[in-house]
């Protein structure tokens, strides 16, 4: 069976909302929802945002002391950890089905995976 692009699309679409229904994606969500409720972690946030801008824009150094006060604070809430976990949790599942078809179009298809090195 031959496809073309607009049913590749197509079920790639599906595949999207099915994995946006994984146990995986539900509890990346509910952490999201708990960090951005709350206010510290917020505020944190805003900080290294603005103090990542200075630091593109060459207001301040990127190792400024500043940056690391704001992540150590960061990792210090339970709700960021909790995030950052969902988020590395999500981040493997999508590297799994990635890798899961690429390994199928080699098999099926005959083609070689050239690794990086």
């Amino acid at each position: 069976m031959t496809l073309d692009r607009n049913q590749i699309l197509f079920h790639a679409n599906e595949l999207g909302k099915l994995l946006a229904n994984t146990e995986e994606v539900q509890h990346f969500k509910a952490a999201e929802d708990l960090l951005l409720a709350h206010e510290k972690a917020s505020t944190l946030l805003q900080q290294l945002n603005q103090a990542e801008v200075d630091a593109q824009n060459e207001e301040i150094d990127p190792t400024d002391p500043e940056i690391a006060t704001i992540l150590d604070a960061l990792d210090d809430i339970p709700e960021v950890v909790a995030f950052h976990d969902a988020q590395a949790n999500v981040d493997h599942l999508l590297s799994t089905v990635s890798s899961m078809i690429a390994d199928s179009m080699t098999s099926h298809a005959g083609l070689f995976r050239v690794e990086k090195r």
